[in-house]
């Protein structure tokens, strides 16, 4: 099966991948709630389960177990994602926001270039083609580069980069 997981809302465009789901009966599980959830129901085929909200152990478990993540809207960066590639499943999302940098090569997943059912039967397609040739371990490896560690580091490093110009310029020093 395909994952969705998120809130159900308007922009994490759900919809895409019921639609896409729905219209080539691939199995699909959306786990999560929200105000598009009865709209999403109503549009869905049989293909696809809605789970509701559910604790972060049932996600966890779905999403070691899934095909692949799927991932239509658009968000600054998108943790769901990289819990998916910590579990050692790729992920097809569309290409903007926050996935052009976590989805960032085509061994940890894919993108697709238009926010639409069609672009994402493509995706499907392609990703089903080359299905095999994803390493989960490889997944997993790519995913440990947007750990807390790392992210606390990186801005500890911007801050004293930042602090040592301010100190040796003043103020100004500090532009971007």
């Amino acid at each position: 099966f395909y994952l969705c997981a998120g809130q159900l809302t308007g922009y994490k465009r759900v919809d895409i991948a019921v639609e896409a789901c729905t219209a080539t009966g691939r199995s699909l599980v959306v786990i999560g709630e929200g105000e598009q959830e009865k709209r999403l129901k109503r549009t869905a085929g049989p293909s696809v389960r809605f789970l509701g909200h559910q604790p972060f152990s049932v996600l966890k478990d779905h999403l070691t177990r899934c095909r692949a993540l799927l991932f239509p809207g658009v968000e600054d960066f998108g943790i769901v994602p990289i819990e998916a590639m910590a579990s050692g499943r790729p992920v097809i999302a569309f290409d903007a926001g926050g996935a052009k940098e976590t989805v960032s090569n085509s061994d940890v997943g894919l993108r697709f270039p238009s926010q639409s059912a069609a672009s994402l039967i493509e995706a499907l397609d392609e990703f089903e083609r080359r299905e095999a040739n994803f390493d989960p371990l490889a997944i997993r490896v790519h995913s440990k580069q947007f750990s807390e560690a790392i992210f606390r580091s990186r801005f500890e490093e911007v801050v004293r980069r930042s602090f040592a110009r301010c100190r040796a310029g003043g103020a100004e020093a500090v532009s971007p």
